[in-house]
Order: C-alpha cells, then sequence, then structure tokens
C-alpha cells in the first residue's frame, strides 16, 4: 500500500511539471501585459508563413508600428496609463486584423504579418492608423489620443524573413524621422 501511495504521488508531481512545462511555453510566446503573441512567436510564425511560400497567391508585408511619442505619456500620466494604452492598442491590432499576426514586439512597438497586394495592404495600414487616432484612452483624465507611425515592407521573390523585416524596420524609422503619425512604405527590391 506504501508503494501506491508514493507511486500516485510521484505521478502527480510529473504531472503537474507537464502542466507548469506547457503553462510556461504558453507565456514564453504571449506578452503578458496584453495577451498577443511576442517577438518569438513572430518569430516563429514568419518562419512558418516563408516555409509555405506556396500557399498564397499575395506577398508577404510586415507592418511595423511604434507609438508615437510613448514615453511622454509614461512621463505625463505615469506608467500604468502607459500599460492601459499599450492594452487598449494591442486589443485594437486583435481585432482589426486576423489575431494570429499581431505581435508585440516589444515597449510600444507592434508588428502585423499580413498577406495582400500593395493597394490591399496600403488600405488595411490607413484603416488601422485611422481607428487608433480614433481610440480615445479614457480610463485617463484627460483622455489620451495616440498616433502611430508605421513602417511597411512587401516581401520580393525569394526574399528572407530577416531581410524583409529589416526593410520594415528601417522604413518604421523614415516614417518617424519624417514627422511621425505617417506610413512609410520600404522602397521594392529587385532580386
Amino acid at each position: 500500500m506504501l508503494y501506491v501511495g508514493l507511486t500516485l504521488v510521484f505521478l502527480a508531481g510529473l504531472g503537474g511539471g507537464f502542466l507548469w512545462g506547457r503553462q510556461h511555453n504558453r507565456f514564453a510566446l504571449q506578452d503578458p501585459l496584453t495577451h498577443l503573441p511576442n517577438k518569438p512567436a513572430f518569430n516563429q510564425r514568419l518562419e512558418s508563413l516563408l516555409g509555405n511560400n506556396g500557399s498564397s497567391l499575395e506577398p508577404l508585408a510586415i507592418l511595423f508600428l511604434d507609438i508615437d511619442h510613448f514615453k511622454q505619456i509614461n512621463d505625463r500620466h505615469g506608467h500604468l496609463a502607459g500599460d492601459e494604452v499599450l492594452r487598449q492598442l494591442g486589443n485594437l491590432l486583435a481585432t482589426t486584423g486576423e489575431p494570429h499576426n499581431v505581435f508585440r514586439w516589444g515597449g510600444d512597438e507592434f508588428t502585423i504579418l499580413r498577406f495582400g497586394s500593395r493597394k490591399s495592404v496600403e488600405q488595411y495600414a490607413v484603416t488601422i492608423q485611422q481607428a487608433i487616432k480614433e481610440l480615445a484612452i479614457s480610463r485617463q483624465s484627460p483622455e489620451i489620443v495616440i498616433t502611430v507611425s508605421v513602417g511597411v515592407a512587401q516581401q520580393a521573390v525569394d526574399e528572407a524573413g530577416s531581410h524583409l523585416l529589416k526593410r520594415a524596420d528601417q522604413a518604421l524609422y523614415e516614417a518617424k524621422r519624417n514627422g511621425r503619425n505617417q506610413i512609410y512604405w520600404s522602397a521594392s527590391i529587385t532580386s
């Protein structure tokens, strides 16, 4: 009888470890503040989408978003207000697109993976930017209104994911350098 009890305790301990491991892995791929997939999840998803590149007739685009003057929001309204801005923006992005292709990159940056023509991706980016301008974080007094800078790169034939990401990041930098609150497209590359 003692052996049976010890065996059950041992097996229960293994099961708990198994459950903790599954829970831990979920948190390793999810941002705890916004509950969006995070940067490692982005990397996995990008690799997966590029591995299945024949499954879509449209090219893949990366949209890189950065909240304009986010530090000022934290400085003026406090870090809890900044967290609320990040949560509400994450929720808005997840509900205006495909939630499994929206990621919190880190800090005040988000990424979106989107298949489509340049025109359809551009329309999507404009729609998102407009929805963000209309998002008023009302948990604070006065309301916090935000804008975002967006860098977009669309995949060229056989372009590596790391290069596509680098172009989107450079486009974001240009959007910020040219005055913020705008969408900047990476120059097309030739293969």
